[in-house]
């Protein structure tokens, strides 16, 4: 493998399509510029998966990453395969992050307007890069860490890039970022034993395995009471109409459900295209009706 394809495949670029269409429907609340969106994705993106890559490095010299071998790789990604297998060193991963953390700064630098929501927003989106693996993923946070940055805060921040946040912008990702968690709960629940055994806290992922929850029923119920926080909010008046084309993902998200429980990687793959159209389906009708509430 060379070491492009191998910085690629550690990237884990499953997850940059949910980014793309969550900075997407943060910078839709705020407005219509594709020049800020793009700018949102490109740090936040970066940010991610800088995330990643030091996830792959800790995970590897922690001891969760089996030195010999890698853990089991999954249908959408076999990153945890990469250093165990020396397709790719330490040395590699550390690289790539400084590289893309300070291709963020540098984007953050000249592009993005500086106020004091832009750069706090960044600022919470780098400290998770920084400390996601060796402090929340270890004492079973991560989920709060997933919900912090790639999910609120990916969308706030694409939200402030094109206009100062409020409540709008705020009960947008307030909502919409809970599908960060809801979907690494399912991501992680494969692994979870295992990383108990490496020393890792029991996290919720732990809690819905040892409960014997059907996964179709964790996947219904939850992502129904997000749908609902968000019909709540329309309501409510504090999100535009347009938001409820949200509602539009609850086929897709009850088959695949349904199919995580006699296969579990057939039916993530459903719950991935479920993910991307819970902020692209919204994003979209937006863009078309516009954000007036």
């Amino acid at each position: 493998m060379n070491k492009l394809k191998g910085f690629w495949v550690a990237a884990r670029p499953f997850a940059l399509p949910m980014l793309l269409t969550d900075t997407l429907v943060g910078m839709a609340l705020a407005g219509n510029s594709l020049w800020a969106w793009l700018v949102a994705f490109l740090i936040t993106g970066s940010l991610l998966t800088a995330t990643e890559y030091i996830n792959n490095w800790r995970d590897y010299v922690s001891g969760y990453d089996k030195r010999r071998g890698g853990s089991r790789a999954k249908s959408y990604t076999s990153a945890t395969m990469l250093l165990p297998k020396k397709l790719m060193t330490a040395n590699d991963m550390k690289a790539g992050a400084a590289v893309l953390i300070l291709f963020s700064l540098a984007l953050m630098y000249f592009y993005v307007p500086w106020r004091l929501d832009t750069w706090l927003l960044y600022f919470l989106g780098l400290f998770f890069t920084l400390s996601y693996t060796d402090v929340w993923k270890r004492i079973g946070l991560g989920e709060v860490a997933v919900y912090l940055a790639p999910g609120f805060g990916a969308i706030a921040f694409a939200y402030a890039t094109v206009a100062p946040l409020g409540i709008v912008g705020l009960t947008g990702a307030a909502i919409l970022g809970m599908w960060g968690p809801f979907f690494y709960t399912l991501d992680q629940y494969s692994d979870v034993k295992e990383d108990i055994k490496h020393g890792a806290k029991k996290n919720f992922a732990y809690m819905v395995k040892m409960a014997k929850t059907s996964l179709s029923s964790y996947v219904w119920f939850s992502g129904l009471g997000i749908i609902t926080f968000i019909i709540g909010a329309v309501v409510a008046g504090l999100l535009p109409k347009p938001m409820l084309a949200t509602m539009f993902i609850v086929p897709p998200l009850r088959f695949g459900g349904i199919m995580m429980d006699s296969s579990y990687e057939s039916g993530m793959k459903q719950i991935v295209i479920a993910k991307v159209l819970s902020s692209l389906l919204p994003a979209i009708a937006l863009l078309w009706f516009g954000n007036a509430i």
